[in-house]
């Protein structure tokens, strides 16, 4: 929701009117002629992007007829390259989780396993035969590569959050470089713990088994905890953004306020309205304000209270918006319907 000054919207508007349909122009007699050329089969001078639907190459070309059969008109190549590089980016992000998801799969399904032969192995330990030594030392084996693939799912988690960091903005220079020491820490606990499992062989014992796996369970709640906090911080700055923003259009709100009742308008329902919004927001504000640490349950509900409480006032801010339009009032706010 942005505030804006009349004028600006007013000249924002009829650019808006007049840009589509001289794009609309300039494009038609573009493609016209590129397909036909002009009557005296010259072509006008004009940068014409163009892209290859099947390579995804964009060139601007002079000319509407150095355009090449099969190839497309484009607002901008530069325009495309974004998109572009914006799907790759979103088709690797996806890929990246299913294949998060196809490793968590094959660590959930392996743990299984594990237990069921480590129950048989417990069971047939009494007896001290020949079978049962095999079988504890194919355990060991299994064993390995179980804590291999968590380290996995482990090192792809961390570096998950790695990628993160490096795309958020929120964040202040000190608090991205103080999770960004402490992702290289988790890594080199990582590589640590791989240490270890490579170094299980025959003769490693049951007891040095179990603390490389207590080990590495520690491990991954650590990131757990860590990841959640990072989320955390993350939401806070942007949600601290939103309450900054919150306290100019309140005093937007008043000025118009004021200004209607100047005008001798009944405003009775929609002063209402704005206290109910003010109400809101300030218990967004309350909640907000008492999170003093992250990464922690208490956390996570007083952060959920106070979205709610902004979600709430901005429905209220819908029925604010669609008031003033009923009193022929402009109140210069954006207003999403929908969100």
């Amino acid at each position: 929701m942005k505030n804006k000054i009349l004028s600006l919207v007013l000249v924002f508007a009829i650019v808006l009117s007049i840009v589509p349909v001289a794009f609309a122009m300039s494009h038609k007699e573009s493609r016209l002629d590129n397909e036909v050329g002009n009557k005296d089969g010259a072509c006008i001078q004009i940068i014409t992007p163009a892209m290859n639907p099947e390579t995804k190459e964009c060139k601007e070309f002079s000319t509407p007829c150095e355009v090449p059969k099969g190839w497309k008109n484009v607002g901008s190549c530069q325009g495309m390259e974004k998109r572009e590089e914006m799907k790759n980016k979103m088709k690797g992000k996806e890929m990246l989780k299913e294949k998060m998801k196809d490793m968590l799969m094959a660590v959930k399904s392996d743990k299984i396993n594990m237990k069921d032969k480590a129950m048989r192995i417990r069971e047939c330990k009494k007896e001290n035969t020949e079978e049962c030594k095999k079988k504890f030392k194919d355990f060991k084996g299994d064993a390995k590569n179980y804590y291999g693939n968590m380290l996995n799912v482990a090192e792809n988690h961390i570096n998950r959050l790695k990628e993160m960091l490096s795309e958020n903005t929120a964040l202040s220079d000190a608090d991205a470089a103080k999770i960004s020491g402490d992702i290289e820490i988790k890594l080199s606990e990582v590589a640590k713990l791989r240490s270890a499992v490579n170094g299980i062989i025959d003769t490693t014992t049951k007891e040095e088994l179990r603390k490389v796996q207590d080990e590495i369970k520690k491990l991954m709640s650590e990131i757990k905890e860590f990841s959640q906090k990072i989320t955390q911080m993350k939401t806070k700055m942007k949600f601290g953004g939103v309450l900054e923003k919150t306290k100019h259009l309140e005093e937007r709100l008043d000025n118009i306020l004021s200004k209607a009742k100047e005008s001798g308008v009944d405003t009775a329902k929609i002063e209402g309205l704005i206290n109910s919004f003010k109400e809101h927001v300030k218990n967004a504000q309350d909640y907000f304000g008492k999170i003093t640490s992250l990464g922690n349950k208490e956390a996570t509900e007083l952060m959920q209270k106070a979205h709610q409480e902004l979600k709430e006032a901005h429905k209220i801010l819908v029925g604010i918006h669609k008031e003033l339009k009923g009193m022929k009032i402009n109140d210069k706010t954006e207003v999403n319907e929908n969100e």
